[in-house]
This record gives C-alpha cells, structure tokens and sequence, in this order.
C-alpha cells in the first residue's frame, strides 16, 4: 500500500505553496542574523527570536506536520486497540453459530409458501465456514486487519439478516407457517431470542472498538430483521 496513503501530510499543491514560504523565511532570517551579528542589539535578538518562532509555527500548521502527526498516532492507537480486542472479535464471531440452529428451526417449520426468494437460499454456513478459516489463519496486528474481518462478517450479517430472516418474518406475519408441535414453537423463538442477542451483544462490542479508536473499525449490524409474529401461526394439531 502506498505510504503516501497512509500518512497523508499535504498534497503535491501544497507542498508547492509551503516551500517558497520556507525558503524566503530561511533568506530573511540569514540576513536578520547578519544584520545583528555586524551590529549587536540585544532588543534587535529579543525581535527575531520572537519572530522566528511565530514564523516556524506558522509553518509547521501549514504544512500539514500537525495533521499528519495527529493521524499517525490515532493510527498507532488504533492498531494497538484491534491486536488487543481481536480475541474478543474471535470469540464473537464463533458466537455467531447460533444463526446455523435459527435457520435450522425456521426450515423445520411447515410454509404454504416460500418464505424467501431462491437466490437468498444460499448457503451461509460455507459463507461462515470461509470466514472463519481466515480468522484462525490471521493474527490480526493491524485496525486494518481486522476493519477487513468486520466487513466481511458485516456483509454476512447483512444479507442473512435482510434477504433471508426479514422474508421470514413477514410471511410468518402473515400466517404462511404453521408448527408441528408446541416443542418445536418454543424451539424457534428460542433461537430467534438468542440470535437476537448476540446481534445487540455485536452491535455493542463494534460501538465499544469504534470509541476507543476514535474512528470506525467495525460495522453494527443495524439492519435487523423485524420481530417474528409467532402468534400468527398455530401448531399442526390446533388446526387438525
């Protein structure tokens, strides 16, 4: 990656219109200096030096050396915060299998209709799976590490979340499902509660990372799904 990048100091226009600046200051303060030193007055010393420091400052805000300096150790702080918590992302993410039992007992439910479009029928366990095998191969030493994980965990949330429990969801509302017994009811909204709070847990741990970081390293899963109308659908045996 390009440094320049990186550590973004000013651009090449900038640049350009700070050095002439440097220059005529280093010229004036030469033939100052050559002024006092030919004929020495302490006031004339006091002056220059008073001036020079302004000048300098001046320069230095100017020439980007500030922001630079402030983006290179938010960027130190920030690698120092994703080498710490990337235990915790890890320990998080494998939380994150609970998904596989929700859409298990979505699927043990008996539909009149697809709950959801057939290019949402994906499979998000292989999804997961090469995920999870980056995670257990990296360790994560760089905020850009582990910005890439939570983008890649964030587009699995994502999808999952929109194009595959929202449909559920709403046909769920609409009464398209029915269960086999009372067990397998309280199986799903057991599931559907525990997916639920791993997302708050998520959501609360990137909001948690971001702070400390000053800057954005993962991405809530805001994107929820809608709550699950279990009441609009009744065992087999009530309809029996």
């Amino acid at each position: 990656m390009n440094r320049r990048h990186l550590f973004p100091m000013a651009t090449d226009k900038e640049t350009r219109r700070v050095w002439p600046e440097i220059i005529n200051l280093f010229l004036a303060l030469t033939v100052s200096g050559i002024a006092i030193w030919a004929q020495p007055n302490p006031w004339l010393t006091v002056l220059l030096v008073i001036l020079t420091v302004i000048a300098v400052a001046m320069l230095v805000r100017d020439s980007g050396v500030l922001a630079w300096w402030r983006k290179t150790v938010l960027s130190i702080k920030a690698n120092r915060i994703a080498k710490r918590e990337y235990p915790r992302f890890v320990k998080m993410f494998e939380r994150a299998r609970i998904h596989q039992e929700l859409i298990r007992e979505l699927r043990n439910l008996d539909w009149k209709v697809s709950p959801v479009p057939h290019f949402a029928n994906m499979r998000f366990e292989n999804w997961y799976s090469d995920i999870l095998g980056s995670i257990s191969r990296l360790k994560v030493r760089r905020a850009t590490e582990l910005e890439l994980l939570g983008n890649r965990f964030h587009d699995l949330l994502s999808v999952m979340n929109t194009d595959y429990f929202r449909p559920f969801s709403e046909a769920l509302r609409q009464g398209h499902a029915q269960y086999r017994n009372e067990q397998a009811m309280k199986s799903a909204r057991a599931a559907k509660d525990m997916y639920d709070r791993f997302l708050e847990t998520y959501n609360v741990f990137c909001d948690e990372i971001n702070e400390a970081a000053q800057r954005r390293i993962l991405i809530s899963a805001y994107n929820t799904p809608s709550a699950f109308d279990w009441d609009a659908a009744v065992p087999q045996t009530e309809k029996q």
